[in-house]
């Protein structure tokens, strides 16, 4: 949990283990912001030679550019999260260590003395069955907060998608090039934008990301430019989701190229109605998004 000395392993394992668990300060490090706390999972050290890889969130202090999505929770739910996750992370730590030590003594058994390596191999036995006692206990205890907080971030998770969705926080405005075609440049109105004078956003109509797909649709995806200041935006607020996920899940289409997966025309939130898939909005497969 927060406050622990770690060191990373390589990329391809993904495992955070901690050097120093007696190095764990009283309190936690953390802080709440606003009535929110940053959380994310993060895999232990798997135990004992098991396939999966232990989990436990890691509480932290919000911060706008950190990625990590923040919840809502009050101080006393958040020192029994940071108390349980502690709890949890030093018993799986403890035994992964205990079953190491015991694996290697088993390694190092000399067989030239009788029955060494036949009481290692025991001793290691029976510290497995004790050890898988005591982790499902530690299991048991921890289940709760981590259901707690995983449905928490989901929830978040979808709040974010459908502000980023319902929202009238999106604009449009068009530009001739000198050789006559159209540019439509799509921003969002609270975010400044990078790629045009913000003098050209004002006064235009706010929209939700649905009516702005219109708009695309009837002045030429292909003539779409999105502002990079806003996309970035998007894919901060919708941390780790990605805007190009979200806009297929939303309109079953893809992004980049506009092809559509619908089964029937996508209405303004992105369901399916009867009728054929090539009819209204919902059956464009040609053009593309352009940035």
């Amino acid at each position: 949990m927060s406050g622990w000395r770690t060191k990373r392993l390589s990329a391809s394992t993904g495992v955070t283990p901690v050097e120093d668990p007696a190095a764990e300060a009283a309190e936690p490090s953390a802080q709440i912001v606003d009535g929110k706390i940053g959380a994310h999972a993060r895999s232990l050290l798997p135990v004992g030679g098991a396939t999966s890889a232990p989990s436990v969130f890691v509480l932290s202090t919000p911060r706008p550019d950190s990625g990590t999505i923040a919840i809502h929770c009050g101080p006393e739910v958040f020192r029994q999260w940071w108390k349980a996750g502690i709890e949890y992370e030093r018993t799986v730590i403890r035994i992964a260590d205990e079953i190491r030590k015991a694996e290697r003594a088993v390694e190092r058994a000399r067989v030239w003395i009788p029955f060494e390596r036949r009481r290692a191999a025991r001793a290691l036995e029976n510290l497995r069955s004790r050890c898988g006692k005591e982790l499902m206990e530690a299991e048991a205890a921890y289940a709760p907060v981590r259901k707690e907080i995983a449905g928490r971030l989901s929830l978040e998770r979808w709040m974010r998608q459908r502000r980023v969705i319902d929202e009238e926080i999106w604009g449009w405005t068009k530009a001739a090039r000198e050789d006559g075609t159209v540019v439509v440049h799509l921003f969002r109105h609270d975010v400044p934008p990078s790629d045009l004078d913000q003098a050209a956003t004002a006064g235009r109509p706010r929209l939700s990301l649905p009516q702005l797909r219109e708009v695309m649709i009837e002045l030429g995806r292909t003539n779409a430019r999105w502002d990079k200041a806003a996309l970035a935006a998007t894919e901060r607020a919708l941390a780790g989701t990605g805007f190009a996920a979200l806009w297929h899940k939303e309109f079953r289409e893809d992004f980049f190229t506009g092809h559509s997966y619908a089964t029937g025309p996508v209405t303004g939130r992105g369901n399916s109605s009867s009728g054929s898939s090539t009819g209204g909005t919902g059956g464009y497969t040609g053009g593309g998004f352009f940035f």
